[in-house]
């Protein structure tokens, strides 16, 4: 019934507010990012390494995996990301933890189409992300979880780029100090 729409720059302040009628507000707000807060498309990379972005945004995989979504935009299929998410707070959801028990994607997805559970569809994204990209993530998540998802688990940052680059040297690197809030400019 009735909308607020806000932007806040990257110290988290407000910058600019709309109220209203959902659609026309959400589209003024996008229309404002897109003119003020967005950069030219750089590519696509064979590597990414993303932070996302801090607390409250890597609090939990749920919240992680808006950077991951985000991050991946930036990559060529087959791409590397390494992402640095803490998640000290565990999966974040019962949901995204049941869903942890299907390590295939059509298996689950199927499952979430006869019964929903909240976060169900963050396993499934999460699954389909690393079966197009490889993701290395660096965070307190026990590693067999994210084995799960196809998620290759690292113990810090030196351990991911070691991994990342064993077999090959990237050409270019793209570096996203804050992937949740990352958005690739049409």
């Amino acid at each position: 019934d009735f909308s607020l729409q806000t932007v806040l720059n990257s110290d988290k302040r407000l910058v600019a507010c709309w109220t209203g009628e959902l659609l026309a507000c959400h589209q003024a707000a996008a229309e404002f990012l897109r003119t003020q807060a967005t950069v030219a498309n750089p590519g696509t990379f064979e590597l990414v390494l993303a932070s996302a972005g801090g607390h409250p945004f890597d609090i939990n995989l749920v919240q992680a995996h808006k950077a991951v979504v985000n991050a991946a935009q930036f990559l060529r299929p087959r791409g590397t990301l390494i992402l640095v998410a803490e998640c000290g707070a565990g999966v974040g959801s019962w949901g995204l933890e049941q869903s942890l028990e299907y390590a295939n994607p059509e298996v689950l997805y199927r499952r979430l189409r006869q019964e929903f559970v909240l976060n169900g569809n963050t396993a499934l994204s999460l699954l389909l992300h690393a079966r197009k990209y490889r993701l290395i993530l660096v965070s307190d998540l026990p590693p067999e979880w994210l084995r799960r998802l196809g998620i290759v688990p690292a113990e810090g940052l030196e351990e991911a780029l070691h991994q990342a680059t064993k077999h090959s040297s990237p050409e270019r690197i793209l570096i996203l100090p804050d992937a949740a809030h990352a958005v690739v400019a049409n």
